[in-house]
């Protein structure tokens, strides 16, 4: 079993003016919502329970370095559990976590991001 998640947009890393360091509490509320959404527009089974595979993939015309993509992936792991598709985004279910970076076009930019059961 599988389940692939599309988010339209790129999520912030932890640098920048609008990075998770930086980042006011209000505005990283409305980015949580707001992807909590895109998940449960998308979401197909019941809620996982058991060990997953999270393979985390950002389409970006300028790649960031390694610790800022996986970071980028914070509102997201949070937007999972709140949407139901994951039942917590602790290292007990998400057991495996693959950030991938793919470089595109601006007009390409997205996320993917694919679970899978182990």
């Amino acid at each position: 079993m599988s389940e692939r998640i599309h988010i339209p947009y790129l999520t912030p890393g932890l640098n920048g003016s609008d990075g998770l360091m930086r980042q006011h509490f209000r505005q990283a509320a409305k980015l949580k919502e707001r992807l909590t959404w895109e998940v449960r527009a998308q979401r197909r089974g019941p809620t996982i329970t058991q060990p997953v595979r999270v393979t985390y993939t950002r389409y970006a015309a300028v790649l960031m370095d390694w610790d800022n993509a996986c970071a980028s992936f914070k509102h997201i792991g949070d937007a999972l559990t709140a949407a139901g598709v994951l039942s917590d985004d602790s290292p007990k279910i998400i057991a495996e976590f693959l950030p991938r970076q793919v470089k595109c076009k601006r007009a390409e930019q997205r996320t993917e991001i694919l679970i899978e059961k182990i």
